[in-house]
């Protein structure tokens, strides 16, 4: 029973279409839910603000109120006639009025407690308890007394007490009125605020005076939990808000800086209370979102299936047995690549049976024409097998190309690359060559090989139209291969079974580059001297010896000129290519015996790639430039080096041995040419040798020599000059004693004396 095959590209369709919906829908929804939330808060920051405006006016009002009912009391004559007078006991009318203004001041509703009146000059206050005078005005009323401002409210811890100098704009003030308010009084004009917030006053300075939070009173509020520097202290704005992290999680933080007395109120607001009208929000956002989700997957599902019917039969057709007994698409993720694994089957069946039948075809012509090459095939057979080159049957003649590589220069590639560039090569000749005028191309060890059909015409026009086929397809491969070539050209055959004998003239044509160099096109009858204008070997023994004398004289300036004009002088004869390379033969052979007979071992050490000698590598070797390089290069420099080496060891051995002489027989009359004579060389020779080695002439050596033995007798004997001078075969002493001043500028008799002088 056939297993039934899940539905996978329907899935597909289904998860798009609700992708399609759901994506945006849950876009909208998020952006919805921020956006809400974000209004919300800036609602609840707009509330926290017109409250703080709020508790910022009722105590304001309290403040300017209590102020301006202290202006109006100290204005009274009665408080200023008393602070010009020191009051006493006895003055009791005048402290009780003082005493029913003050209690008219706190008869006021807004908390007013402790009023104090205190005269500086004269030493007396006056409180609720009455008429006390002291001696030195106690603290912290000196404090206060001591402020340069005239009028400012100070923090107290419960209350906040207001201090008025009298006169109010006087340098030298006469006294203080001061008066407390309890804080208490105005965390009831504070009040509470919404979603648990709490409402802090600070002072210019920054510290709490009242607030719902009574552990923060008296506290800087940057050290709060949620507190920093703040304006004017901070240079920020008048108000703002922020949020700031707590361990009991994030607040909101909205303040205002009040322009009448620089007091700061804030409210502080756990963000956590203000998002909960958010969260239901994103709560009604999710469920919103997940119905419309939930009802384009069933109208997805319903909709879908009806359409997909159609693939679902297809799919059902594609899933039986292919040809052989095999399911194909087994493995097939959904139902496209089902069917689509079936349709490829069945191409690459169709398609796998063509290039069978067409790679048979290729590999029979392929052999076919190899052993045409390689072989004489029998007239059944030839005609047996032309069947496959129906076009050749109208062919009248044919000719062989065969192409060769001849360097890699400027190209990627190298020797290593040699079967994959022959492989690149047919087939451009494939291309290049029309079917119809040509059997297949092939490959044969080192050579690309192409028979080529001629019909009946001029002989001349088809010599020219080979030579342009063959120069096309060599300038084909050098654009694309970046690879030189050669290709040599057979005569024409009438008979296909001569095939062998046309490809043994076209190989032979290429041997003729050694005359003509690289990237050459040879016709068998242009490069092949013919018989009768053959002249006779006439081998140029004269420039052979002249290329081995200057090797022997290791001038390496002249050996290149003396190797070119050997080899013009070879090639200048019309021979074939054997004769061409046995001229070189000959010439190696006998440089090779000039470096065995100097006694050097160069000649051992001459053996070509993978151990070949140095006869067959020379054979090997294409172009008269390339011999002429290789022998310079395997053969010729290092001759030269040999003898460089032989000659220094020897100019070094007869330097010495002429020094020896000098030293040892320097009181003895000696001469140049008594040296020479003595060593059986050229007083020339030995002069020129000696100068190379020592860098100085004979005489000036001898003259050296004996000066440095007639400084050691002076300074190690007793001899006398004139003894010195006959001894060292000096003309007289006078002469001795005028070169010997002038070589170490002082006389021999001087020199003594230092010498002595020194000891």
């Amino acid at each position: 029973m056939r297993k039934k095959r899940s539905s996978r590209f329907l899935v597909r369709l289904i998860a798009f279409s609700l992708l399609l919906v759901t994506v945006p829908v849950t876009v909208m929804g998020i952006f919805s839910y921020y956006k809400a939330s974000d209004m919300l808060q800036q609602r609840v920051r707009d509330s926290n603000g017109q409250l703080l405006l709020q508790i910022e006016s009722k105590v304001e009002q309290v403040l300017r109120m209590t102020d301006a009912s202290a202006v109006q009391y100290t204005g009274l004559p009665l408080v200023t006639e008393a602070l010009d007078v020191s009051l006493s006991p006895h003055d009791f009318k005048i402290v009780n009025n003082l005493l029913t203004g003050m209690n008219q001041l706190q008869a006021h509703e807004w908390g007013i407690h402790d009023i104090k009146l205190i005269d500086l000059n004269h030493n007396w206050m006056i409180d609720a308890g009455g008429l006390s005078r002291f001696d030195r005005l106690a603290d912290p009323w000196a404090e206060y007394a001591a402020d340069p401002q005239t009028s400012y409210w100070i923090d107290e811890g419960e209350r906040i007490r207001l201090v008025k100098k009298i006169p109010v704009y006087a340098q030298s003030p006469q006294g203080l009125l001061t008066i407390a308010i309890p804080v208490y009084e105005f965390e009831k004009l504070i009040g509470q605020i919404r979603f648990g917030g709490t409402v802090l006053v600070l002072d210019k300075k920054g510290k709490v005076l009242a607030g719902g939070d009574r552990s923060a009173h008296g506290r800087p509020f940057e050290t709060l939990p949620f507190g920093r520097l703040l304006s004017p202290l901070a240079g920020e704005q008048d108000e703002g808000h922020y949020t700031s992290g707590t361990p009991d999680g994030e607040v909101e933080v909205t303040y205002r800086t009040s322009p009448y007395n620089g007091w700061t109120y804030i409210s502080v607001v756990p963000i956590g209370e203000m998002s909960r009208l958010s969260k239901q929000i994103g709560l009604f956002t999710v469920a919103l979102c997940g119905s419309v989700a939930l009802a384009a997957f069933a109208l997805a599902y319903w909709g879908l299936g009806k359409m997909y019917s159609p693939i679902r039969r297809l799919v059902q057709s594609a899933s039986g047995p292919a040809a052989g007994g095999q399911t194909e698409g087994a493995g097939a993720e959904d139902e496209w690549e089902l069917i689509g694994s079936r349709l490829s089957g069945l191409m690459s069946a169709q398609s796998e049976l063509f290039q069978q039948l067409q790679g048979q075809s290729r590999q029979l012509k392929e052999f076919f024409v190899l052993k045409l090459l390689q072989n004489e095939p029998g007239p059944d057979e030839l005609k047996e097998k032309l069947a496959l080159f129906e076009h050749a049957r109208t062919w009248t003649s044919y000719i062989v190309l065969v192409l060769q590589i001849d360097s890699y220069d400027r190209s990627r590639y190298g020797d290593n690359d040699r079967d994959l560039i022959m492989f690149a090569i047919n087939n451009m000749v494939t291309d290049l060559i029309p079917a119809k005028t040509r059997l297949l191309p092939v490959v044969s060890d080192r050579s690309q090989i192409t028979i080529v059909g001629c019909e009946a015409g001029d002989e001349a026009l088809l010599k020219r139209q080979t030579y342009e086929l063959a120069l096309g397809i060599q300038q084909e491969v050098k654009r694309y291969l970046r690879v030189k070539t050669s290709i040599g050209i057979s005569r024409r055959h009438e008979q296909l079974g001569c095939a062998r004998t046309a490809f043994k003239e076209a190989a032979e044509a290429l041997k003729y580059r050694m005359k003509l160099g690289d990237e050459a096109v040879l016709f068998i009858e242009e490069a092949e001297p013919e018989p009768d204008r053959r002249l006779r070997f006439n081998y140029p023994a004269q420039l052979e010896q002249a290329v081995v004398d200057v090797v022997k004289m290791a001038d390496r300036e002249r050996i290149g000129p003396a190797l070119a004009e050997f080899g013009r002088a070879v090639f200048a004869n019309d021979w074939t290519h054997h004769d061409y390379s046995m001229s070189y033969v000959r010439l190696l052979t006998e440089l090779l015996r000039v470096v065995q007979d100097g006694g050097g071992a160069e000649a051992e050490r001459l053996p070509g790639p993978e151990g070949r000698s140095p006869f067959h590598e020379l054979l090997g070797l294409r172009t008269a430039a390339e011999i002429e390089q290789w022998l310079l290069q395997a053969v010729i420099e290092p001759a030269i080096i040999t003898f460089e080496q032989q000659r220094k060891t020897r100019y070094r051995s007869i330097s010495r041995e002429v020094i020896a002489m000098i030293e040892n027989e320097c009181d003895m009359e000696l001469t140049l040419e008594s040296c020479a004579s003595r060593m059986n060389y050229s007083s020339s020779y030995i002069a020129k040798v000696f100068r190379r080695e020592t860098g100085m002439s004979f005489s000036d050596y001898v003259m050296q020599v004996r000066l440095q033995t007639a400084k050691r007798w002076l300074a190690e004997t007793e001899m006398k000059v004139a003894e010195i001078a006959d001894k060292l075969k000096y003309n007289s002493s006078a002469n001795f004693i005028r070169y010997f001043r002038k070589a170490e500028g002082v006389t021999p008799g001087q020199y003594r004396e230092d010498c002595r002088s020194r000891k």
